[in-house]
């Protein structure tokens, strides 16, 4: 089965008045297309950071992010936006 998506490495880093924050670090996984995943974990553990990147409204600090091979960092924004578009369409109902 081919991958859907590749996550290699991927930090976020924050600044904020009391320092650097650490929201994603060294995240790597791999989902096979029609795989299901679940991404669980404390509050404050990053996972809300980590969506937002993978759904390319974040760029990483570090690290590479390939969505079906194309990797996020390469593309312009107008190239997220589509992929967005595309990505997040749900496929049509038959009427009836």
């Amino acid at each position: 089965m081919t991958l859907a998506l590749e996550v290699r490495d991927v930090v976020k880093t924050f600044k904020s008045d009391s320092g650097i924050i650490n929201a994603v670090d060294g995240v790597s996984f791999d989902v096979k297309a029609g795989e299901f995943v679940a991404l669980v974990g404390p509050s404050g553990s990053g996972k809300t950071t980590m969506l937002s990147i993978l759904a390319a409204l974040l760029s990483p600090t570090s690290g590479q992010i390939l969505i079906d091979g194309k990797d996020l960092a390469q593309m312009e924004e107008k190239q997220r936006v589509k992929l967005r578009r595309e990505k997040s369409a749900l496929p049509s109902r038959p009427t009836t």
